[in-house]
C-alpha cells in the first residue's frame, strides 16, 4: 500500500512504465513464444565499480539461432504537469521530484555520498543477480535493471537508475542508503 504522498507519486511513475512493459512483453510473446524477461548481463567495459557493468535487458528471445535483445523504451513524459516540481521528505532526505520515466530516472544527490556501502547493498539486493525474488504473475521479478553514475560536480553526484520492475519501496530504500552515506537532498527527474 502506498501511504505517503511521495509513495503515491512514485506509484504513478511506476504504473505508467509497468503498463508499457507488460504490453511490450505480450506483443513480443505473440511473435516469439520463448521470450525471457529481465535477462541479467554483464557489460564488457571498464568501470570504477563492477555494479555499473551489470544491466538487465527487458526482453530476450532467439531467432534464427541468434539471441535478440530489446528494451521497452517509453517516450518521455509529456503534458502540462510534467515539468512541475513536487517537494517531499523521505527517509531523512529532502526530495524534489517531477514525473519521470521509471526506466530512466536521473537522481542528483547533494552532497556526494561520503560512503557508497549502503548504496551498493541496495543495488545487490534489488538487482538480485542470484534471482532469488520469485516472478510475479506477469513474469517480472521486481528487480532494478541498472545503476549508472553519470557525473560528480560541485559537491553533487548524478545517478541514472532504471528501476525496471522494482516496486516503489526500492526507491525509498535507495534514498535511505543515500542518507546513510551523508546525502541531504535528492532531485528526481
Amino acid at each position: 500500500m502506498l501511504n505517503s504522498p511521495f509513495e503515491r507519486f512514485l506509484g504513478t511513475c511506476r504504473k505508467r512504465y509497468m503498463a508499457h512493459l507488460a504490453q511490450a512483453t505480450l506483443a513480443a510473446r505473440e511473435q516469439h513464444p520463448d521470450v525471457v524477461t529481465e535477462l541479467a548481463l554483464r557489460l564488457n567495459c571498464e568501470t570504477e565499480n563492477e555494479r555499473f557493468a551489470l544491466v538487465r535487458i527487458d526482453l530476450a528471445w532467439t531467432e534464427d539461432n541468434t539471441t535478440e535483445l530489446a528494451n521497452a523504451e517509453l517516450d518521455p513524459l509529456e503534458g502540462p504537469n510534467t515539468q512541475e516540481r513536487h517537494r517531499f521528505s523521505c527517509r531523512g532526505i529532502e526530495v524534489a521530484a517531477q514525473p519521470f520515466g521509471w526506466h530512466a530516472c536521473s537522481i542528483t544527490l547533494t552532497p556526494t555520498p561520503h560512503s557508497w556501502e549502503a548504496i551498493w547493498r541496495w543495488f545487490d539486493d534489488w538487482f538480485d543477480i542470484e534471482e532469488r525474488r520469485p516472478p510475479d504473475d506477469a513474469g517480472f521479478g521486481g528487480v532494478v535493471h541498472r545503476l549508472s553514475k553519470l557525473d560528480i560536480h560541485e559537491g553533487s553526484c548524478q545517478l541514472l537508475v532504471d528501476f525496471g520492475s522494482a516496486p516503489v519501496s526500492a526507491v525509498t530504500e535507495l534514498l535511505a542508503g543515500c542518507r546513510s552515506g551523508g546525502v541531504e537532498s535528492a532531485t528526481l527527474e
